[in-house]
């Protein structure tokens, strides 16, 4: 199941343009790639790692927007 299977992307896009984004409740693969970066652990924090992840989430919402073409 994907964001555009619960709300509608006229809700998604409105949810964006008021500051708020829809994250995966559970971590993909590419996510926790993403939050890691290849750093060693000491060399990134906690705050960076989650918007790393969070932005995965949001580049793979947008590239299933656009598989949808919609």
């Amino acid at each position: 199941m994907t964001v555009l299977d619960i709300i509608s992307r006229e809700q998604l896009a409105a949810l964006r343009e008021a500051g708020y984004v829809v994250v995966h409740r559970e971590p993909t693969p590419s996510m926790t790639r993403a939050g890691m970066r290849n750093l060693w652990p000491e060399n990134r924090s906690v705050t960076d790692s989650y918007h790393w992840m969070v932005g995965e989430s949001i580049r793979l919402q947008n590239e299933e927007i656009k598989e949808r073409g919609q």
